[in-house]
């Protein structure tokens, strides 16, 4: 409902946004005109190298794995069949999970786009996901049922289905020594729960609302989170608020620590990306996009490449290190080959 609402809104703000005069764009951002999603972009996520970028998205109700680098469209990735809304690369870069409304998981191969796995959790649309740091295991969070699932990848088992939230489970995150997950609820709780045995440690309750994507810290010890009231810090043990950082005015979607915790990134709603200094806050650089979006995030684990949205279709690709537009990426028909549960770029 959260995210319907949003894509109105942003369907509505089109028409100002297309009469506005479109802003001077650095000589080397370059357009790529190729298949792109062509209605809404839920999830982004870089490979660990870098080089291949992946995104989640409706219409198709696919994930495209484009190549970083050059901006290229490399594969889609079709076998759902309702849209995608979650997506994670595997700690070696050699797999992808998706996470669908249609109530499944699917792992790929990143270099054939082979389905390795299929995960059915109990109902609803898998919101959310993530892979254990080790690669072995797969974590969903459902939107109905509001259950935890890990997945033996290997096996292809359930090991846990853990209830506990009471409402939908909005984002989750394996910690970095890969011994507890971390769920985030609109029942206004986050909840800490062992990886391996699957008992829940304990219940962070920030009295923050409705709490959407949380990130943790390089170290463990802290979580960032995003909610209708604004983004926080706290400590991932006693749940006591740290910091509450802001992004000017902007309403933030999306929250994401950089892989050496010496950064926080948010995404808004208006388009905008912020990296703020991840022990004094002070704003690094902003990165302002052409149209209102859903806020969706990704930074490489180098930190010199992040992604976002861009309005309801689009992607751009920054240059952390100078500020400028690498690409955008925003497609036209499809008109490729199809090839078991793959389409490959010719």
């Amino acid at each position: 409902m959260q995210r319907l609402l949003v894509t109105v809104c942003l369907y509505l703000a089109l028409p100002s946004l297309i009469s506005a005069k479109e802003p001077k764009e650095p000589s080397n951002a370059g357009r790529v005109p190729q298949i792109a999603h062509q209605w809404g972009v839920h999830g982004l996520a870089f490979s660990p190298d870098g080089k291949y970028l992946v995104s989640a998205g409706d219409t198709p109700s696919a994930a495209i794995l484009w190549d970083a680098l050059t901006g290229r469209a490399l594969r889609m990735l079709t076998a759902h069949e309702k849209s995608v809304v979650s997506v994670v690369f595997g700690p070696d870069g050699k797999s992808i999970a998706t996470g669908s409304d249609d109530g499944t998981a699917i792992v790929w191969e990143t270099q054939s786009g082979k389905l390795i796995r299929t995960f059915r959790p109990h109902a609803g649309e898998v919101t959310c996901l993530a892979f254990s740091p080790d690669g072995e295991t797969l974590a969903t969070g459902t939107c109905f049922f509001w259950h935890l699932d890990l997945w033996g990848i290997r096996s292809g088992q359930r090991l846990h289905a853990l209830k506990g939230h009471k409402g939908c489970i909005n984002s989750l995150a394996f910690s970095p020594d890969g011994k507890t997950v971390a769920t985030a609820s609109a029942d206004h709780k986050i909840m800490i729960w062992d990886a391996k045995t699957g008992e829940l440690l304990r219940t962070l309750d920030p009295e923050r609302g409705n709490i959407g994507f949380i990130s943790f810290s390089s170290d463990g010890k802290r979580l960032a989170f995003e909610s209708g009231w604004g983004v926080f810090v706290i400590d991932s043990f006693s749940g006591k608020q740290l910091a509450s950082p802001t992004a000017r005015n902007s309403i933030v979607d999306a929250v994401e620590f950089s892989a050496d915790g010496k950064e926080l990134v948010l995404g808004c709603r208006d388009g905008k990306v912020v990296i703020l200094n991840a022990q004094t806050w002070k704003e690094i650089r902003t990165f302002r996009g052409e149209a209102p979006s859903f806020g969706a995030i990704a930074l490489s684990r180098d930190g010199t490449q992040l992604a976002s949205t861009s309005g309801l279709a689009s992607i751009v690709i920054w240059d952390t290190r100078t500020g400028n537009k690498a690409f955008t990426l925003t497609g036209v028909q499809d008109r490729e080959t199809k090839a078991e549960g793959t389409k490959k770029i010719r």
